[in-house]
């Protein structure tokens, strides 16, 4: 399975669309991370790319299709479970080890979040009794901290995954 990974798009549907292009292919979904819900709704009815999606703090306007986000979604692809939030409910402008346990509390083999428009891609070990994970942050598609808009990219089969940065 591939996915598109976007986050902080902030009214920048362009930049989406663009991402999506240069992936080439078909995704088999995009995974938002907050902050441009309608942006996200847009680009995936248009491209017929299915959407898994959590609101951002700044998604205040609500949706498109009427859709009731949330701030956090747990997925599993692969046998492999994905927690997705945003960020900003759990303290990840800090360290993000809070975002971190709550994860390994949720069960999640990954952590995904936006709101601090940085890019991550790390692994935890498990230690202390608590599983490893892996937290990906794709960056910000429109408003970079980091120098360069960004997205992710996550690519799985028979519960393996590899991430990648794709930037604009």
């Amino acid at each position: 399975m591939k996915f598109i990974i976007i986050s902080d798009s902030h009214g920048d549907t362009d930049a989406i669309y663009e991402a999506v292009r240069r992936r080439g292919s078909k995704d088999d979904g995009i995974l938002f991370l907050g902050d441009g819900i309608r942006d996200a709704e847009t680009v995936s009815a248009e491209e017929r790319i299915p959407l898994f999606a959590v609101r951002g703090n700044c998604d205040m306007g609500g949706s498109i299709f009427g859709e009731d986000y949330g701030t956090e979604l747990t997925v599993t692809f692969e046998g492999v479970k994905i927690l997705m939030i945003h960020g900003n409910l759990h303290g990840v402008s800090n360290d993000g080890l809070a975002a971190a346990d709550y994860a390994r509390y949720k069960g999640a083999d990954i952590l995904l979040f936006g709101h601090t428009h940085i890019k991550t891609d790390h692994g935890i070990p498990a230690d202390d009794g608590k599983k490893a994970i892996h937290i990906f942050n794709p960056g910000s598609i429109s408003r970079p901290r980091d120098g360069s808009a960004s997205f992710g990219t996550l690519e799985m089969k028979d519960g393996s995954f590899i991430f990648g940065h794709g930037i604009l």
